[in-house]
């Protein structure tokens, strides 16, 4: 599985209560790219054409705290996910397609509406729509390209985002951490 994503942060996403089967690292889908395992060329293809878009992109701060499932597919049952907010992140995408199309790379178009969200796990049942007590607020470190499959240990490019705003994103967690424990 190819895609593009920012990368959210694990620990605390699996720390949010979910039946089913856990997805092991937390991120926010941009673009999906394909089931197929991506050539070094297509990676490199892919890598010219947005890297001035990730460069040019301002800060990203996202949040979410509601959970709820998408419909049911054939092969994993019900995506449990949570809906992610985040002013630029619909703008990042949008501008992220734009310049895949100019290169002319493929990228799947099945889902016309962004619907940006972090999968939990995937669970035989759907679950009731709800919110958390406090929501899980973040600053994006990364835009990252996956080029692998379920399959193959895939490359991972990262395209990293300004310092500063890394910077925030601990901050952040470690308020987030002195909260809990509080």
């Amino acid at each position: 599985m190819a895609y593009l994503y920012v990368p959210a942060p694990s620990p605390t996403f699996a720390r949010v209560p979910a039946p089913g089967k856990r997805e092991p690292e937390s991120h926010v889908t941009l673009v999906y790219l394909g089931k197929q395992e991506l050539t070094v060329e297509q990676a490199f293809d892919i890598v010219r054409a947005i890297d001035p878009v990730v460069r040019a992109c301002p800060k990203l701060t996202l949040r979410t705290r509601r959970v709820f499932s998408f419909p049911a597919n054939p092969e994993d049952g019900f995506p449990i996910v949570m809906s992610v907010e985040g002013a630029e992140l619909p703008h990042l995408r949008q501008e992220i397609c734009r310049a895949l199309d100019r290169a002319s790379v493929p990228y799947d178009r099945k889902f016309p509406v962004y619907r940006p969200h972090v999968t939990l796990a995937y669970a035989e049942q759907a679950v009731e729509q709800h919110d958390l007590e406090e929501p899980i607020v973040w600053t994006a470190e990364a835009v990252e390209l996956s080029t692998g499959t379920k399959d193959s240990e895939p490359l991972i490019v990262r395209f990293a985002l300004p310092l500063e705003w890394r910077i925030s994103t601990l901050v952040g967690q470690a308020r987030l951490l002195l909260q809990q424990r509080a």
